[in-house]
């Protein structure tokens, strides 16, 4: 009985941090979107650190949301998640040095 309730309530949980992952997903990503449309310059905001960390932050979770799709169909299995840990470890390194880069000049 205990157990059910353990199981019922760690489940709820999951659900939650899935629509919280959702969500914020869809609104950094309307938001990145929003920017690039305003900007009169397309250039120079991609070249800007702080942009590039934007998208950076976004894109891991779309690369994830399209191996998952494609390991449903069984086109790729385990290779598909080495290279989903290969493309978050890529794709986080530039921010972290980024960051850490602008951290330190401002001093």
């Amino acid at each position: 009985m205990v157990d059910e309730r353990e199981e019922e309530r760690d489940s709820t949980a999951a659900i939650v941090i899935l629509y919280v992952d959702y969500f914020t997903a869809v609104y950094f990503t309307i938001e990145y979107a929003v920017r690039i449309g305003t900007t009169p310059r397309k250039f120079h905001f991609f070249v800007q650190p702080m942009n590039l960390v934007d998208l950076f932050a976004i894109l891991p979770y779309f690369i994830n949301m399209i191996l998952d799709h494609l390991s449903e169909f069984h086109i790729i299995g385990k290779a598909g998640k080495v290279i989903e840990t290969f493309f978050v470890v890529v794709l986080a390194w530039p921010t972290k040095s980024v960051l850490w880069c602008t951290t330190f000049s401002s001093r």
